[in-house]
């Protein structure tokens, strides 16, 4: 009887290390065809299911493959990594992001084409960065 429940028991702890580590997970890689709108959804449902690290590789994906032809989808991944960053703690790393997301709004001419809601966004990360 006792080795039964142990059993048990084992079995029952086992699944539940199963359970958090594979929402702990992030994939491998991302579909290798998947267009930006694409891979914000894909961060987003990571991040809905409660596994915030697949959520920051999506926007690092998003970064790496169209950050660098297009400011905005540059800025909207820096602050969407940097948000949940903070959220995780990691608030240097956060505020470093939110700084550079800022920098781009220094420029009145560059600022008027990117998306005005990152600009107010990241100050306002920033002021809860700061709070802590």
């Amino acid at each position: 009887m006792k080795a039964k429940r142990l059993s048990l028991i084992s079995i029952t702890l086992t699944a539940v290390f199963l359970v958090f580590t594979a929402c702990a997970s992030t994939p491998a890689e991302a579909p290798a065809d998947a267009t930006p709108e694409q891979l914000i959804q894909y961060a987003q449902e990571s991040y809905d299911n409660g596994n915030t690290n697949a959520a920051i590789f999506y926007y690092e994906t998003l970064l790496m493959r169209y950050g660098n032809s297009d400011l905005n989808t540059y800025i909207v991944a820096q602050y969407e990594i940097g948000h949940l960053q903070s959220k995780q703690g990691k608030t240097e790393q956060a505020a470093k992001r939110m700084q550079e997301i800022l920098s781009f709004y220094e420029d009145e001419e560059l600022a008027r084409s990117l998306p005005a809601d990152y600009r107010k966004l990241a100050e306002n990360e920033l002021e809860r960065i700061s709070a802590k």
